[in-house]
């Protein structure tokens, strides 16, 4: 791909380079409108008036719904008086997954929430154009550096309009955003393929467990009925059981966290003891994070200490998850918003029950957590429900046979997704890439047509 002939110091950041007749600008001066959602709280529904957030914002276009994604028409007429959002105004997540953007693509207006920002395009830009440098690494940058520097968690109206943004003339903005187009597509699609093979990965990994920690792994042993629709057959010389009744015989057997007010204002960034939470489960990493409390604090707490073997459980948020606390990890304790788990060893090994629980492993439990959330407003578990819960408990040589097979079939399984994963993570890179080359006039598309790539 060609060069253009001479380029000129962009003036921002000190060393960025653009072509001689693009010209730098403050974003704010290519805007006839910019708006953020309210502030406001409003009852939240699973019907009505969509209430659009940043998850609703893909980048793709704007999704529709989802779990309390509506609100009132009072609420609602009194949030799009204001006149936004317009068909062709390029929507941006200003909290969560700050910068992530696409063109707002309906015919009606919708209610929004400060997590999310348009920007209306006047006459010196256009709004794909502008979309796609939103996506640059430069312009992402700015947005990353606003962020760090706030007190909140996110990026406000002032930092949106104060950003450097690198235009070219109208007609070869048309130009770069056809291009962009076409070859961000073809990367798309290929992302899709690489998506749908890692669904596929994950289905047939959950099958896998599912299969073997309910039928077990002798394909000729007899059955019975286990008398649980979701968990059907089991093998004869299995048990079917709530899981109160193979826990350690003691209180401590399952133990809720703290009351939140009993870390408020006690955890820091430094300190001798880790606290301990869902993100440890979730991403079944016991290094992660970095929240601490002092000495006074942790001995105080004694009763939600955390000891290697015993099995941490989400009750907030994502529900379904646990992991097994492993050998060797920082001395500390649970935050307030998971459960501690110890198990009664001569009844259930940890590790098959990891593999019974957890909802990306089978499906035992996940359905049961379901059932219980459709008929009520819960939004999350407690002790008293997980003990509830039943799942299949074969002999413990049994358990460990299906354990070490699980071990070994597993791993196989999670490093072809790792490999898919890498994939796209490394398609994401190159599409940003020839995203960031395209809206800074690092190649020059001015002769550009699609033919050209054919």
């Amino acid at each position: 791909m060609k060069r253009y002939d001479s380029y000129k110091n962009s003036g921002y950041d000190g060393h960025e380079m653009i072509p001689d007749d693009w010209y730098t600008v403050k974003t704010k001066h290519v805007l006839s409108g910019l708006q953020d959602g309210t502030h406001g709280t409003f009852e939240r529904t699973d019907s009505g008036y969509p209430l659009l957030s940043a998850k609703n914002i893909t980048e793709n276009g704007i999704v529709v719904g989802g779990k309390e994604s509506f609100i009132s028409q009072k609420d609602f007429d009194s949030i799009v008086s204001n006149g936004f959002p317009q068909k062709n105004d390029v929507t941006l997540c200003c909290v969560g997954t700050i910068g992530r953007c696409c063109i707002y693509d309906k015919d009606y207006p919708m209610a929004f929430q400060r997590s999310v920002t348009f920007m209306r395009p006047n006459e010196k830009i256009t709004s794909r154009f502008l979309m796609y440098a939103i996506k640059a690494i430069y312009f992402q940058d700015q947005l990353n550096k606003s962020a760090k520097a706030s007190a909140q968690s996110g990026i406000y109206l002032n930092d949106v309009a104060n950003t450097v943004l690198f235009i070219p003339s109208l007609e070869e903005q048309k130009i770069i955003a056809t291009y962009l187009d076409y070859k961000v597509g073809q990367i798309d699609m290929s992302i899709s393929e690489i998506d749908s093979q890692i669904d596929s990965l994950k289905a047939y990994r959950q099958s896998v467990i599912s299969e073997a920690v309910t039928k077990g792994l002798d394909k000729n042993a007899k059955m019975k009925d286990s008398g649980v629709e979701w968990i059907g057959e089991i093998p004869e010389g299995w048990a079917i059981q709530k899981i109160k009744n193979v826990l350690f015989p003691s209180k401590d057997g399952i133990k809720i966290g703290p009351f939140g007010s009993s870390l408020t204002g006690k955890i820091d960034t430094i300190g001798n003891y880790k606290v301990y939470g869902q993100w440890n489960i979730v991403g079944r990493d016991f290094s992660a994070g970095k929240n601490y409390v002092d000495s006074d604090t942790y001995n105080d707490l004694s009763a939600y200490h955390i000891t290697a073997g015993d099995i941490l459980v989400s009750m907030m948020g994502t529900v379904g998850k646990c992991a097994i606390i492993p050998d060797g990890v920082a001395k500390g304790l649970m935050d307030s918003h998971v459960v501690k788990v110890r198990l009664n060893k001569e009844k259930i090994i940890p590790e098959f029950f990891e593999y019974v629980y957890d909802k990306d492993n089978s499906n035992v439990v996940i359905s049961q957590i379901q059932k219980y959330r459709r008929g009520s407003i819960m939004d999350g578990l407690n002790s008293s429900l997980i003990k509830e819960f039943v799942i299949p408990i074969p002999p413990i040589d049994e358990q460990k046979r299906i354990v070490a097979y699980l071990d070994t079939k597993v791993s196989l399984i999670d490093e072809l997704i790792s490999s898919f994963n890498a994939q796209h993570s490394d398609l994401n890179a190159l599409k940003q890439a020839i995203i960031s080359e395209a809206v800074t006039g690092k190649i020059d598309l001015r002769d550009w047509t699609p033919s050209v790539e054919q």
